[in-house]
């Protein structure tokens, strides 16, 4: 269903660009780029989600360890609580 979206999506915004350019095509762009958006947005909320990937690959256990400090959406090796 999201890849159907996703075609009527960038097919209204092509309509909608045509549209736009043409003499009395206001009317029919403004809809046009109303579907083409509602079509993108149902489409991202349909996608389905990447597989989660990865494991935790090392584990350091020592007082006083340095704190990992991730930057983004990234998977990192975990320091216990002492």
């Amino acid at each position: 269903m999201a890849k159907a979206l996703k075609v009527v999506g960038k097919i209204a915004g092509a309509v909608a660009l045509v549209a736009s350019v043409v003499p009395g095509g206001q009317v029919v762009a403004g809809i046009a780029g109303l579907v083409s958006t509602a079509a993108n947005m149902g489409a991202q909320a349909l996608q389905k989600p990447p597989p989660a990937r990865g494991s935790v690959s090392s584990l350091v256990i020592q007082a006083d360890a340095p704190q990992p400090y991730a930057m983004g959406e990234g998977y990192f090796a975990g320091i216990p609580a002492s």
